[in-house]
């Protein structure tokens, strides 16, 4: 569902931690955007599915934390950059409801860890959420 993407989109922006290792709050974004800073966090705007007859949204959420392999540090900078949206998303489940729907289930599922790709020369780390929303009114 767009909406809990756009919050943790929101709720990311508003950490100076995170922003500062990033350099800016616009190198948070929604998977897709063709801009490509050396450190980013993408966020996947999965729709999610609907609960069969009850007001109820539940699917998954993927941010990948993009690091160039020309950072220095590259491979530290990234899981540093992992570990800070993982610690504050796992707190934020309050943080991350909005006026018609509240999370019901924000759960950080395994992550395979760092990866490389070659292709694009940068280092990767894929974090999986699954999410459950409920109607509040």
């Amino acid at each position: 569902m767009q909406i809990i993407a756009e919050r943790i989109i929101a709720y990311l922006k508003s950490d100076s931690t995170l922003t500062g290792y990033l350099g800016s709050d616009s190198n948070i974004m929604i998977m897709g955007i063709d801009r490509r800073p050396k450190k980013r966090v993408l966020v996947s705007t999965d729709v999610g599915q609907d609960g069969n007859n009850v007001p109820i949204q539940f699917g998954d959420i993927e941010i990948q934390i993009v690091v160039s392999r020309d950072v220095e540090d590259a491979p530290s900078e990234c899981i540093k950059i992992a570990q800070r949206v993982g610690d504050l998303l796992n707190q934020s489940e309050l943080s991350l409801t909005s006026g018609s729907w509240q999370i019901l289930n924000f759960i950080l599922r395994p992550s395979p860890g760092l990866q490389i790709d070659g292709k694009d020369n940068e280092y990767w780390f894929p974090l999986m959420f699954d999410f459950m929303l409920g109607k509040t009114s």
